[in-house]
C-alpha cells in the first residue's frame, strides 16, 4: 500500500522496469516469501476447499490465519502490477516495455482471479468473515476486474462484471459492522454503475488507498463489532462468531487435512 500511495503521488514516478527500482524490490521480496511458506500450508494441500463451514468454524484460527495469508499474498501481486500504475509514468517516458506490459497484466489478471475465486469460496459456503483487510484486498480485486472487463471480449468481460458484483456484495455485506466498508461498499457501486462513462481514476484511486476511505465519522467504528476476533482472519460461522479464547496466540492449529499428502485432483484453477 506505501508503494501505490508513493508512486501515486510522485511528481517524477521511477521506472518499475528497472532492476533497482521499487517495483523490483518488492516483487523480489514476495517471491522469496513463497519460497519459504511451508508446504503443508500451501493450497494444493490443505483441502480447503472440502471444508464445510462447520469444520472451518471449529479450527478457525487456523483457518483465519490460512485465509488471511491468501488474500495478502494475491491481492499483494495483484496491486503491485495494478493497470492503473501505467497512466502514469513519467512524461518523457511514453512507451512502455511491451514484455514488461504483458508481464505486469498476466499478474494482474492471475492474482485477481484467485483473490474472487477465494471470495466466492466463501460465499459459498455461508463464512461469515469479519477482517476488513479482507474487504480491501477484494475491492483492490474488483478495482482490477473492473478496468480489465471494459477492454475484455463479450465473454470474458460478463465474467468479469459478476466477479466485481461478487467483490462488492462481499464488501457490503461486511459493511453493516464497519462503517468505513459501508463507504468502500458505495464506491464499488459507483464503479459499477460507470461502465458505460469513462474511467473515473481518482474513484480507483480512492478504492486503492484504503486510508482514505476512512472518514472522520467512521474511524472510531471501523472495528466495532470485532474487537473479539483474531486480527489475521476473523472467520466465523453464520450465526456464531468465536471469542478471543479460541486465539491460538499466532500458532497455527493444522486442521486434519493439514498434513495430506499433495493430490493433483486437489487443484482446481479458477477460470473467472
Amino acid at each position: 500500500m506505501r508503494y501505490a500511495i508513493e508512486y501515486r503521488d510522485a511528481q517524477m514516478p521511477e521506472l518499475p522496469w528497472m532492476a533497482d527500482s521499487e517495483y523490483s524490490r518488492i516483487q523480489a521480496q514476495i517471491q522469496h516469501f513463497e519460497t519459504i511458506w511451508p508446504e503443508e500450508h500451501r493450497w494444493a494441500n490443505v483441502g480447503f476447499v472440502e471444508q464445510t463451514r462447520e469444520q472451518v468454524q471449529e479450527f478457525q484460527g487456523y483457518w483465519s490465519s490460512w485465509l488471511f495469508m491468501q488474500f495478502g499474498f494475491h491481492s499483494s501481486l495483484a496491486l503491485l502490477n495494478h493497470p492503473l500504475f501505467s497512466l502514469h509514468l513519467p512524461p518523457a517516458y511514453t512507451k512502455i516495455p511491451l514484455s514488461f506490459a504483458d508481464s505486469t497484466s498476466n499478474q494482474a489478471r492471475y492474482h485477481t482471479k484467485w483473490v474472487a475465486y477465494f471470495v466466492r469460496l466463501i460465499v459459498d459456503k455461508k463464512i461469515k468473515v469479519t477482517d476488513p483487510f479482507l474487504a480491501f484486498t477484494a475491492a483492490i480485486a474488483a478495482s482490477i476486474i473492473y478496468l480489465n472487463s471494459r477492454v475484455d471480449e463479450q465473454e470474458a468481460s460478463e465474467r468479469g462484471k459478476l466477479n466485481v458484483e461478487l467483490c462488492y456484495h462481499f464488501v457490503q455485506g461486511m459493511g453493516a459492522l464497519m462503517p468505513v466498508l459501508a463507504d468502500l461498499a458505495r464506491k464499488l457501486a459507483a464503479l459499477i454503475q460507470n461502465y458505460e462513462s469513462p474511467i473515473d481514476t481518482e474513484l480507483i484511486w480512492s478504492i486503492i488507498e484504503y486510508t482514505k476511505t476512512i472518514s472522520p465519522g467512521s474511524r472510531d467504528l471501523q472495528f466495532q463489532g470485532v474487537s473479539g476476533l483474531e486480527s489475521a482472519g476473523g472467520v466465523s460461522g453464520e450465526n456464531d462468531i468465536p471469542q478471543s479464547e479460541s486465539s491460538t496466540g499466532g500458532a497455527l492449529t493444522f486442521p486434519p487435512q493439514a498434513s495430506m499428502a499433495l493430490n493433483l485432483e486437489h487443484i482446481s484453477f479458477p477460470t473467472l
